[in-house]
């Protein structure tokens, strides 16, 4: 597995709690502004627009991501899987092709 997959994990929870972060200080910021209540609805719903466009956009490409790595993953499984059943069908045809041998001179020296 490669550094860059390794890490994924963490830089997810890294977005997640600096967007979580933002938003906490967004939503404290208006809440203790000196707004009327319609005033801090409009922008909490503000807020809560711009933070969904930014959760699609860090989903998508998150997902963008991960079809890349399933690509690239299974990519290198087909090529490992024909490797091994290439060799593994040399193995065999050089087994069988000393088996022959091995029957044609048992065949001569009996004959």
């Amino acid at each position: 597995m490669s550094n860059n997959q390794s890490s994924l994990p963490y830089v997810g929870a890294f977005v997640l709690g600096s967007v979580m972060g933002g938003l906490a200080g967004a939503l404290a910021g208006l809440l203790l502004a000196p707004k009327s209540g319609a005033e801090t609805q409009a922008e909490i719903k503000k807020h809560v627009a711009e933070f969904r466009d930014q959760a699609d956009e860090t989903l998508a490409k998150g997902r963008e991501s991960l079809e890349t790595s399933l690509t690239s993953t299974r990519g290198k499984i087909l090529d490992t899987a024909r490797s091994k059943i290439a060799e593994g069908m040399e193995q065999t045809a050089s087994s069988i092709s000393q088996h022959a041998k091995n029957i044609r001179s048992d065949t001569r020296a009996a004959g």
